[in-house]
């Protein structure tokens, strides 16, 4: 009864899906430039406002975006579902704006 015998891939699952919906994790898609220092200039943004990047996806292969446009898709951890919002409005405020 105490769960002492729960598999730790099964836990672990819990635990992130319990965060995300928290607010705690969140996934940003973004349409970006395909140019140097973008990604470090999101980054950047993200941890100045105090977020942590958890994993990046990175596409310039996507049909339906300009050939000189790529999609980047980030996991980031924020403290709650208000500094998650912060950090979604810092981006946007410097020009990156969720698809």
């Amino acid at each position: 009864m105490s769960g002492g015998n729960i598999d730790m891939r099964l836990l672990s699952n819990v635990i992130l899906r319990e965060l995300t919906r928290e607010g705690r994790i969140i996934l940003l898609v973004l349409q970006i430039e395909d140019r140097p220092g973008q990604l470090a200039d999101i980054s950047r943004i993200i941890a100045d406002a105090g977020g942590n990047v958890l994993e990046v996806s990175h596409n310039r292969m996507m049909a339906g975006i300009p050939a000189k446009s790529a999609t980047l898709e980030l996991v980031v951890e924020a403290r709650d579902a208000e500094h998650a919002q912060a950090i979604r409005d810092q981006l946007a405020a410097k020009g990156f704006r969720q698809i």
